[in-house]
């Protein structure tokens, strides 16, 4: 999916000689900057953008790789987003981790990556409560979690930011 982004900026200075005397407008600009964003259909990151500078000229194109590991070779069950809820997002120094009502029994195997595909981190959780994921020594930025039910064979991915 495209998304166009235009941002309208105003500008200007304005100068006073003495304090008795009234404030004079200097100069006045303004400009329009669009880009446009091409999201990833299953995370809806954004996987490229193309700025274009206020004269109508492209000035700057980024993009990030979706991470290889956001896919499994789970039989016959694709990754979703419904197995596990993450809270507080965006977090700080804990990640809470919580199976849903129907795999409150199940063991998983969770695994951070970065923004880039690496793996960051790697833990277990076996409560039907949740579990907390000390989360303190990675670096602000994007990461993606993906838990899979060791009993049921489920897996599910979701996103989550890391502030400071």
């Amino acid at each position: 999916m495209r998304k166009k982004v235009v941002e309208v900026s105003k500008d200007s200075t304005w100068y006073k000689l003495f304090s008795f005397s009234s404030w004079t407008l200097n100069t006045a600009t303004a400009g329009i900057s669009t880009s446009y964003n091409w999201l990833a259909k299953e995370t809806m990151l954004a996987v490229a953008e193309l700025t274009f500078h206020p004269n109508g000229n492209p000035y700057k194109f980024t993009y990030s790789l979706v991470p290889s590991q956001m896919t499994t070779n789970i039989e016959s069950n694709s990754l979703s987003s419904t197995h596990f809820n993450l809270f507080p997002n965006p977090a700080n120094e804990q990640l809470h981790f919580v199976p849903s009502t129907e795999f409150s029994s199940s063991v998983f195997e969770i695994r951070i990556f970065n923004a880039v595909g690496e793996e960051t981190l790697k833990t277990s959780s076996s409560s039907a409560d949740g579990t907390n994921i000390n989360i303190s020594k990675l670096s602000p930025g994007l990461y993606f979690v993906e838990a899979i039910s060791q009993k049921e064979q489920l897996g599910s991915r979701r996103a989550f930011t890391v502030v400071r």
